[in-house]
């Protein structure tokens, strides 16, 4: 998700299944929109913070990270392709999913990709 993305991610946002639903913003014409999980931590970040969020995101980004957080997405994809999730490589990445197989789990395989998603969550916060 982009900047561009993120400045309209909350009014899509469903607090009550902890989800985003909506299309790429540069992509909303000719894509069918993508549910994104979250983790239980941004639910209470989204409800606390609003609309707010994505410009506090900005204002703390290079405090907080000091590599760019593109960089979690190669991270979380070596997490993925070395799991039983790496068929969702491509939706929990961000990348196109061009596939056949991609574009059914993006529309039909909601409860693994929450699952993978919970996955994720244990790679980057072990208890």
């Amino acid at each position: 998700m982009y900047a561009s993305d993120m400045a309209v991610c909350y009014d899509h946002f469903d607090a009550d299944k902890g989800t985003i639903e909506m299309a790429r913003v540069k992509t909303a014409k000719k894509c069918k929109p993508v549910v994104y999980h979250l983790w239980s931590e941004t639910v209470e970040a989204m409800k606390a913070h609003g609309k707010e969020l994505a410009t506090m995101y900005h204002r703390i980004r290079k405090m907080v990270f000091p590599t760019p957080l593109k960089q979690l997405r190669h991270t979380t994809k070596s997490f993925i392709l070395n799991s039983q999730y790496s068929q969702f490589v491509a939706i929990l990445t961000g990348e196109k999913g061009d596939s056949i197989n991609e574009k059914w789990y993006w529309t039909q395989g909601q409860a693994q990709i929450k699952e993978a998603v919970a996955f994720l969550h244990s790679c980057y916060f072990p208890e």
